[in-house]
């Protein structure tokens, strides 16, 4: 929504204040009340399966090109999904990856951390799209090649994908 969208443009707010005001919203859609809450009969099920089928197809988008896409056919667009895993399962590097996914498709990425610093996920994202090694970006041990190449590739990334990435750490 473009409240969302003008409240992650203006820094004074804080990640912790993003997410009370927006986490109602969130929680609304997925509790439902008994207001919301309808019994499907079998009729109601026919009803809408057949309205379903005769619709457009729903909008999915491969997330990483990894055998969990061939699997799963990508993630529904839109959704809230949830990457839960134990300390370097590679759940970040799933999302790094899905974020730079997402943007080539058009999309606009919000990455929302409390332990890794904005900066350090820009490069890392930046790392995936250059493909110059995250390492190498880190220790700054970049020879002037490498640098060029480097430099090169955050100006176009910053060119074609403005105001599409937004990075919040807290």
């Amino acid at each position: 929504s473009n409240g969302l969208s003008n409240d992650l443009k203006d820094s004074s707010k804080s990640t912790r204040e993003l997410l009370r005001r927006y986490s109602y919203s969130l929680d609304v859609l997925m509790n439902d009340s008994a207001s919301t809450r309808r019994t499907l009969t079998s009729e109601d099920l026919l009803k809408t399966e057949i309205n379903f089928l005769n619709s457009p197809k729903v909008e999915r988008f491969p997330s990483t090109g990894l055998p969990i896409d061939i699997e799963n056919d990508g993630l529904n667009a839109p959704s809230l999904t949830v990457i839960l895993g134990g300390p370097k399962a590679g759940k970040s590097t799933f999302l790094y990856n899905s974020a730079i996914n997402s943007l080539k498709q058009g999309r606009t990425i919000l990455f929302v951390t409390i332990e890794i610093p904005n900066e350090e996920c820009y490069r890392k994202i930046m790392s995936i799209y250059s493909q110059v090694p995250y390492q190498k970006i880190k220790t700054n041990n970049l020879n002037e090649e490498e640098r060029k190449f480097y430099l090169s590739a955050v100006k176009t990334f910053s060119e074609q994908y403005k105001d599409k990435v937004f990075i919040i750490d807290d």
